[in-house]
């Protein structure tokens, strides 16, 4: 909502600096957006007299003139080029030193064409400012304007537009006169009367407007009043008018019409004129002919449907009620009668036809937010006289329907409210004081608790809390006392085992060069689909878009469309982690927390010596191992690339692996992604993933918490093992065999050497382990060494059917 300081004290009287003004407006919850003063740039520019102008001899177009300032200064030479620029005109001069608004250009002495010239006569768009200058020319100011005076000064330029955001609730304040009402309650001045004299109509209205007949439409459109107003003259708005439209972005147009528009910012009443002369009936209120078109004032065409309420004469419809009229009866220059109309229409219904045909208004949005209806009959009364000022004409008696609507609301306030919701204690006098100040009227008062009618104009006073806010807001916020907060006991458990999960896989993600992503839980159906999910239980009924129908089956259905995007964004090296939900069915019990990362492009960035190696399955296979320790399960884990059947269909068979503890806990996979989701996504490369899902994770608080850390007081024992084994025996099984030959003792095993060739059989191959054997109560002698080297042989033998080798 935009308005000047000048229109304001139109409505409010008040002494209150402009500073002043505006803190008050954002203490009472009017927020200042903007303050713009279009007299700021051009305060240096004065008026001036063109004493003499002689033609340029070096410039057919241009001319020597001497300005002069003041009676007692010398004149100014300055070579102008305004094809009006004459000797005795007042002009609006810029002295060197100052800066064009229009185009940033500070002005200095300068040589034109061998003369010298010092400043600038202006014209009205080289200071953008509205004034009437002829094309190519300079300003031409009255004869009377004062030399040497400045320029803000005699035009009144000094006018600061101010802008506010207006909550929805606050309807009353889309009005000049609304937001003035606001600061005379806050203190800031008083409000000016409202003084508006009957009208007395002079004959009978030819056109008469008829309520409607339907039940629908009478609930639309519940009170008209209009006048008929014949021989008026339909000419350019007058100064002032014209003055106060484009102070806040509005074109004037014709009187009639500037005058509606200047009604609905004034006092917040919207009013439309209707060319009397077009209209071929009695008019009324009634449902649109579905698939009717009007070709409203915007010039655009609108397919009304039967849901929607129009304005008709009986023939066609003049307009979407309470919206916008029609360019069928729109004013022209050439208008000389007119209907003025001021109706009340329900908001809701208002609110459905401008979105139903996405047509946003400035009576729309008056509407949908409430309007005053006991300010009809004055606002229309009110139009009637500015167009009788401005356009002349002749008024009838008011034509219409319905009573003044009743909107007032009783509200008992409970005294102590105040305390227990505002957190102050405020006598009733002084509380009433407040919402008396705010149009509130004391209908019943009585021990702890008083009754209040609310004003008509305020729509969103229907509580007592409603009442503690406006006394809340005009005490001043910033007057509540501050005050601590009791202390809370702190909770014995401040965060669950999973939660510290997702802490500490976090930061171990972030340190191993992976970038946190927060993605939609909702996807497209296609994405959807190819994750196995879609089923209709996990449809949304009110999608945000097509790209959020359904509830993600994997965080990969959302998160490798961040991948794309930064493909898309020559990025050559990709590494992104989320933790999250996923669901399988619209229950608690089929939502699954999971950290899911990705890794594609170059492990390193392109060198001259080195092209980059790409990130493989065994990469993220060490950052899925690295999260599994951090959390407490180290080296406890199997990986299983044989019994594929619970691998999920996104990972590639062959260069893939499920991470479980025993046969059926399936703790998550890792591996590449498979080329057919690869394609769905148009990624680039071959992406590798993990999933991990924390509900497999350990539970215990020991996983975090292990005790007191043991130095390693005994020499810890290595022994290397040699391996023969047939293609198709694993690796991790032999491991696996190595670690149940003595759980407590042996603290580490590790692969050091593979070979197969010369020497060995063609279908096997040597496999090489350094096993760390850690005694903690004693040091081991060498039978006991022994004794463990022979059973770890004997172990993964019997296990794994692998032969041990020796090379010594």
């Amino acid at each position: 909502m935009k308005f000047t300081l000048s229109w304001l004290k139109t409505h409010l009287k008040t002494t209150a600096s402009l500073p002043t003004i505006l803190e008050t407006l954002n203490q009472i919850g009017l927020e200042v957006e903007g303050v713009e003063n279009t007299a700021d740039p051009i305060r240096d520019v004065v008026i001036g007299h063109i004493e003499t102008a002689t033609q340029h001899p070096n410039a057919d177009r241009l001319q020597i003139c001497a300005v002069r300032l003041a009676d007692d200064n010398a004149p100014i030479q300055v070579v102008c080029g305004g094809v009006n620029a004459r000797e005795g005109l007042k002009v609006a001069f810029a002295k060197a030193g100052v800066t064009i608004p229009q185009n940033g250009l500070t002005l200095k002495t300068t040589t034109i064409r061998g003369i010298e010239s010092s400043g600038m006569i202006c014209a009205a768009d080289e200071l953008c400012i509205d004034y009437s200058t002829p094309e190519g020319g300079i300003m031409e100011l009255p004869e009377e304007a004062p030399i040497g005076m400045a320029l803000v000064d005699y035009l009144e330029l000094d006018d600061p537009v101010i802008e506010i955001s207006i909550t929805p609730n606050r309807g009353d304040c889309l009005s000049v006169r609304g937001i003035a009402r606001d600061l005379a309650a806050a203190g800031i001045g008083t409000l000016k009367p409202f003084e508006q004299k009957l009208i007395e109509g002079r004959f009978d209205s030819p056109i008469q407007f008829n309520a409607p007949s339907d039940a629908r439409t009478q609930e639309v459109i519940t009170r008209f009043k209009g006048r008929y107003i014949k021989g008026v003259q339909n000419k350019p708005s007058p100064a002032w008018l014209q003055k106060r439209l484009r102070s806040i972005g509005l074109a004037p147009i014709s009187a009639l019409v500037d005058i509606t528009n200047f009604l609905t910012f004034d006092v917040g009443r919207p009013a439309h004129v209707y060319d009397a002369d077009k209209i071929k009936g009695d008019m009324t209120a009634a449902p649109a002919i579905p698939g009717t078109e009007i070709l409203a004032l915007n010039n655009q065409t609108y397919t009304l449907t039967e849901e929607d309420t129009v304005i008709t004469d009986g023939q066609e419809a003049l307009g979407i009620a309470g919206i916008i009229g029609g360019e069928s009866t729109g004013c022209t220059l050439a208008t000389t009668n007119v209907i003025l109309e001021t109706a009340y229409f329900d908001a809701i219904a208002i609110a459905e036809m401008g979105r139903r045909h996405n047509l946003q208004t400035d009576a729309r949005f008056r509407f949908e937010r409430g309007v005053d209806p006991a300010f009809l009959d004055a606002g229309n009364t009110y139009a009637a006289q500015l167009i009788l000022d401005v356009c002349g004409g002749e008024i009838s008696h008011p034509i219409g329907f319905g009573d003044i609507a009743n909107n007032v609301h009783e509200i008992s306030l409970p005294h102590s409210l105040i305390d227990s919701l505002g957190g102050i204690s405020l006598e009733a006098a002084a509380q009433q004081s407040f919402l008396e100040k705010v149009g509130c009227a004391v209908v019943k008062a009585a021990p702890g608790h008083t009754t209040y009618a609310t004003p008509s104009w305020r729509h969103d006073l229907t509580l007592p809390e409603d009442l503690v806010e406006e006394v809340m807001r005009l005490y001043g916020y910033d007057h509540i006392p501050a005050l601590p907060l009791p202390a809370l006991k702190a909770p014995e458990a401040p965060t669950t085992i999973p939660q510290r999960h997702l802490s500490t896989l976090s930061h171990l993600l972030a340190s191993r060069g992976f970038h946190e992503v927060i993605t939609w839980s909702m996807c497209a159906e296609k994405d959807a689909q190819i994750f196995g999910g879609g089923a209709a239980a996990l449809k949304i009924v009110n999608p945000i878009s097509e790209e959020m129908v359904y509830m993600r089956p994997s965080l990969l259905a959302t998160m490798l469309h961040a991948v794309k995007r930064n493909q898309a964004r020559s990025q050559e090296r990709i590494s992104l982690f989320e933790s999250g939900l996923i669901f399988n069915g619209p229950y608690d019990k089929d939502q699954r927390l999971v950290v899911t990362a990705v890794r594609t492009g170059k492990k390193s960035l392109p060198h001259w010596q080195d092209d980059g190696t790409p990130f493989d399955t065994y990469d993220i296979k060490a950052d899925a191992l690295a999260c599994l320790a951090q959390v407490g399960i180290d080296g406890k884990v199997q990986i299983n690339t044989t019994d594929l059947k619970n691998l999920p269909a996104w990972y590639h068979p062959g260069r893939s692996a499920i991470l479980q503890q025993g046969p059926k806990r399936i703790i998550g996979f890792f591996g590449e992604l498979h080329p057919k989701f690869i394609k769905h996504f148009h990624l680039k490369g071959r992406p590798v993933v993990f999933e991990l899902f924390m509900d497999m994770l350990p539970t215990k608080s020991q996983a975090h918490n292990k005790g007191t850390a043991l130095l390693q007081k005994y020499q810890p024992v290595k022994r290397d093992f040699s391996f023969l084994y047939t293609e198709g025996t694993r690796a991790q099984t032999m491991i696996d065999a190595i670690y149940a030959t003595d759980k407590k003792l042996i603290s580490d095993v590790a692969v050091f050497d593979v070979y197969a060739g010369k020497g060995l059989p063609e279908d096997q191959k040597s496999i090489s382990f350094s096993v760390t054997l850690s005694p903690t109560d004693k040091t081991l002698t060498d039978a006991e060494i022994r004794a463990i080297y022979d059973k770890i042989i004997e172990n993964v033998s019997k296990k794994t059917g692998a032969t041990f080798r020796d090379i010594t």
